[in-house]
């Protein structure tokens, strides 16, 4: 199946690529992604010996080829990235929050060439998301570890990014003295649920210590406006395309007013405008927030004061039947299922009608029982069992689904390179999803949609259930 010239090519490395392909999870597409590869790497004789010299990559490097077309695109795309397998980092599933956090601070220049550190940055994340990949179609990484591997990753880049920033802008303006500044996390980030490709969705938090006057430096500008500067250069940090890609996107509109608000809140207005009457979307957003990098314990200590108004606050039939409209409409102009398609994220019965049931229970009894007030779903749903909000079966169905989909989801973008969430009934996908999840057979692939068409009909008729009996 190769080219003339990607067989050349092969056969300066050595016949066991070509065997090593033809024995990997999907012979066809690991030759492909083999020719691609090959195709970009050109005439490198160095790396053919490196090659030809570590047979144990060579087999890594087809079985992956063989299997994710996420990771395979990494390296085609930017075939120096060969150097991660030999490393030895690849072999390490797990990394604690404090690990990754310090490895990636550490290799910065603080000071030095802002465009080199935007390279540092970028290649390192790069590095530990094919490291996570890596691990995770090994077999080594459960779908919560996978996120909670992403998140650690994300929080980190978003503490380099805040220093980074402050170190662009502190020779001009100066550091306002006695202030305080808090990024906050919401939706998956918040909730520790990132996926590859994942945004993140984050709000900016400020208190200027009670000192109104202008920044100190060379060129003095508000309080306000240099707080304006650091997230704007903190978001160019991360979502800048440079050689080597980008870091993450980043979305804000989930700030108070949404994109017409002010792209950095002051502590004494975020609690303000959220003790005023807000959306009921609103206060949805903020079950998931979390403080995620600077100053952790202003953005906590400022969580803890909008929490009694959000949680206080009584959920009315008004509110519940705007939570359906809108769960509605995300199934209507998002989703578009059909008999053919299904969206395991914003479908019917999907992931979304899990998060809203549980933010919507969170709302309701939150004020009474502290134990609800948690960003992560499977902990609020483990505390709403414990509290005896939901029935042991309710809550077994809820989990059971919310695990299944959410590998699912992680599986769709890893092996598939897909990020929307859709299978297809009766697609070639589908069947290779299902047999990469240990379904047999030619039945695999409706094997694997029943469950998903079964749990997903359970999750609608609670999430149904559940919130029309709070009327």
């Amino acid at each position: 199946r190769l080219s003339p010239r990607a067989r050349t090519r092969v056969q300066k490395i050595g016949p066991w690529l070509l065997h090593f392909a033809s024995s990997s999870p999907d012979p066809v597409r690991s030759l492909g992604h083999i020719e691609r590869f090959l195709s970009s790497v050109g005439a490198r004789t160095v790396l053919y010996s490196l090659l030809r010299e570590n047979p144990g990559v060579m087999e890594e490097l087809a079985r992956l080829f063989g299997t994710s077309e996420f990771l395979s695109r990494m390296l085609v795309e930017h075939p120096e990235r060969l150097d991660i397998l030999l490393s030895g980092e690849i072999t390490r599933p797990v990394k604690s929050r404090d690990e990754i956090r310090s490895e990636l601070l550490s290799s910065l220049d603080y000071g030095g060439d802002y465009e080199e550190n935007l390279d540092i940055l970028r290649r390192f994340r790069n590095q530990e998301i094919f490291r996570i990949g890596f691990n995770d179609v090994a077999g080594r990484l459960s779908p919560g570890d996978v996120s909670r591997q992403i998140t650690f990753l994300a929080e980190a880049s978003l503490e380099a990014s805040l220093k980074l920033a402050v170190e662009v802008l502190r020779p001009g303006y100066g550091l306002p003295p006695g202030a305080s500044f808090s990024i906050i996390g919401l939706g998956k980030l918040g909730g520790g649920e990132l996926i590859y490709g994942s945004d993140l969705d984050v709000l900016f938090l400020y208190d200027d210590g009670g000192n109104e006057e202008e920044t100190p430096g060379p060129k003095r500008i508000s309080v306000h406006e240099f707080f304006v500067k650091l997230a704007q250069r903190i978001i160019s940090i991360l979502t800048l395309t440079t050689r080597e890609g980008f870091v993450f996107k980043v979305d804000t509109r989930l700030r108070p007013s949404g994109s017409a608000g002010p792209l950095v809140v002051s502590r004494p207005s975020f609690t303000g405008y959220h003790r005023a009457e807000t959306s009921v979307w609103e206060r949805q957003a903020l079950t998931k927030a979390r403080a995620v990098a600077g100053d952790m314990d202003f953005g906590r200590k400022v969580l803890d004061e909008v929490a009694g108004a959000i949680y206080s606050r009584a959920l009315s039939r008004d509110d519940i039947k705007e939570l359906l409209r809108i769960r509605r409409r995300m199934e209507i102009e998002i989703a578009r299922e059909t008999s053919k398609r299904y969206n395991i994220k914003t479908g019917r019965g999907a992931l979304v009608d899990i998060e809203f049931l549980v933010q919507t229970l969170q709302l309701r009894y939150g004020k009474d029982e502290p134990s609800l007030r948690t960003p992560y779903t499977l902990d609020a749903l483990e505390a709403l069992r414990v509290r005896g909000l939901l029935t042991e079966e309710v809550f077994d169905t809820l989990k059971e689904a919310y695990t299944f989909f959410r590998l699912l989801e992680m599986r769709l973008r890893i092996v598939h390179d897909r990020p929307e969430g859709d299978i297809y009934k009766g697609s070639e996908e589908l069947t290779t999803l299902a047999r990469g999840l240990g379904y047999k057979g030619p039945g695999a692939g409706d094997e694997l949609l029943n469950r998903y068409r079964s749990l997903s009909e359970k999750v609608r008729k609670i999430y149904l259930g559940t919130l029309r009996s709070l009327y």
